[in-house]
C-alpha cells in the first residue's frame, strides 16, 4: 500500500495507518502541509549543496574549495537525516526549494551557472563531490536499512521516504502538541476519521491523486 506526497515521493506505510497519524494533526497542520514537510525534509541537504555551489560559484572559488564546501556540510546534513535530526531552518529551505520546481531543471541552470563562472575545472570539482557524497549517503543508507532488517526482520526499500514521513510527523506533532508515538491504536482507525483527512488531501492536491494510485 502506498501514498504520495505532493512531490510523487512513495511512503509505503498503509494508507489507513498513515492518515491516522495525519488526523491527530488537523486542523492545525492538514495533510498536504505535513507531507510538504516530509518533502522538505528530503531535499534538505541537497538543496544546502546547491546553495553553497551557487555561493562557491559566484565567488570564484578555487576548485578544491568548491569540492569541499559542498561534499562536508551537505554530507553532514544527510547523515543527520538519517538519525532523524534536522534544523528547523533547514527543513523550511527543503520545502520552499520543493515547492518551487522540478531539481533537474535548478541542476541544469546551476551547472550552466557553474561552467561560465568557474569554468570547467570547478565544475567537476562539484560534480565530483556531488557524485562522492551520494556514494557515502548510499553506504550510510544500505547500512541503516540491514540495521533496521535486523531488528524488525523486515526490508524497507523506500526505508528513507517512510523515515521522512515519521520525521514530518514528529516536527508538526511536537510543536502542536500532540503525541510523538507513532503507534496508532485500533480505536483510532476503527474511528474512520483517516478516511476524512484521505478526502481532504485529496481536495488540496487533486492532480497528485489522478497521476498516482493510492492503495
Amino acid at each position: 500500500m502506498t501514498i504520495y506526497t505532493p512531490r510523487g515521493m512513495p511512503i509505503s506505510f498503509p494508507m489507513r495507518y498513515a492518515f491516522t497519524l495525519l488526523a491527530r494533526l488537523y486542523p492545525k497542520y492538514r495533510p498536504h502541509q505535513v507531507l510538504k514537510i516530509a518533502d522538505g525534509m528530503d531535499k534538505a541537504p541537497k538543496t544546502v549543496a546547491y546553495i553553497l555551489a551557487f555561493i562557491s560559484f559566484s565567488l570564484h572559488l578555487s576548485p578544491i574549495i568548491i569540492f569541499a564546501n559542498t561534499l562536508v556540510l551537505p554530507g553532514i546534513l544527510s547523515w543527520m537525516q538519517i538519525r532523524s535530526r534536522y534544523f528547523d531552518f533547514l527543513v523550511r529551505l527543503g520545502v520552499i526549494f520543493s515547492t518551487l520546481g522540478n531539481f533537474g531543471i535548478i541542476w541544469i541552470g546551476l551547472v550552466a551557472f557553474g561552467w561560465y563562472s568557474v569554468g570547467w575545472k570547478g565544475l567537476v570539482a562539484f560534480l565530483s563531490a556531488r557524485f562522492v557524497g551520494d556514494f557515502i549517503n548510499t553506504i550510510f543508507e544500505g547500512q541503516e536499512k540491514k540495521r533496521i532488517q535486523t531488528l524488525t526482520g523486515i526490508y524497507h526499500k523506500d526505508l528513507e521516504f517512510d523515515r521522512c514521513f515519521i520525521d514530518a510527523y514528529r516536527f508538526c506533532a511536537e510543536k502542536i502538541g500532540a503525541p510523538l508515538d507513532t503507534s496508532v491504536s485500533d480505536q483510532e482507525i476503527e474511528s474512520q476519521q483517516w478516511q476524512f483527512i484521505k478526502i481532504d488531501y485529496s481536495e488540496q492536491d487533486p492532480v497528485l491523486f489522478e497521476r498516482r494510485k493510492f492503495s
